[in-house]
């Protein structure tokens, strides 16, 4: 392993709070599902079958298969897609029968503790980079519904990891009681305190697995060019 890379989270999730979360680890062993398993091995194997129509872009690959993670009434599989992307299948039983619960892109990001919901940032356009650095203005938004309100006093630092390059950063956000509405969540100014000067590291948002580069802006809030 590169001791200059970014460091990755030990547990992630596919951006689903109802699938279970699993070892990063898992996505390197051996690929292949024996439809004969077991009765979710099966329907994955008929759910990629059902598949195989859709256009390029929304269909499953058709191999590469791997159990990720697994409870008594919930089995989660995903498999390499294009380039650096994932996919999922969950199995769900329900009242005894198994049967798919979802399918689609596998959106890999760090695992984070009950109570708080992932948030995604980049770096602020008036942020002023320069190696004695220690403050950083960012601009942090949060995923869950929050009926289009900022996270001003409820953003957390998860993890703040400097290596030789970079410095990797997990933020979180502690969610307001209540039921929300899911119109979109504004960006909500952070200034982030690092525990030594910047020097000639680059920030990276530690969100997405791979760490994203924080100049650059997340492609789940930003629009398609």
């Amino acid at each position: 392993m590169d001791a200059n890379a970014p460091p990755l989270p030990g547990r992630v999730t596919c951006g689903n709070l109802d699938a279970p979360s699993f070892p990063l680890a898992v996505l390197n062993q051996a690929a292949g599902v024996d439809p004969a398993a077991d009765q979710p091995a099966a329907i994955l194997h008929a759910t990629l079958r059902e598949t195989e129509g859709l256009p390029e872009g929304e269909g499953l690959p058709g191999e590469g298969w791997i159990r990720a993670a697994q409870t008594d009434d919930v089995v989660l599989f995903v498999a390499r897609a294009q380039g650096m992307a994932w996919s999922m299948v969950k199995v769900e039983r329900r009242d005894g029968v198994w049967s798919t619960d979802g399918y689609g892109a596998c959106n890999l990001q760090p695992d984070v503790p009950d109570g708080m919901n992932l948030a995604v940032f980049r770096l602020s356009p008036d942020a002023e980079l320069m190696p004695e650095t220690t403050e950083v203005d960012l601009l942090v938004t949060e995923l869950a519904c929050n009926s289009g309100q900022d996270a001003r006093g409820r953003i957390r630092v998860l993890d703040l990891v400097p290596a030789a390059d970079t410095v990797t950063v997990i933020l979180a956000v502690v969610p307001r009681p209540g039921g929300h509405d899911c119109p979109g969540n504004p960006a909500t100014p952070f200034t982030l305190s690092l525990p030594e000067p910047l020097g000639d590291r680059v920030i990276l948002d530690g969100s997405e697995v791979p760490p994203r580069d924080a100049a650059l802006c997340p492609a789940r809030i930003c629009p398609v060019p």
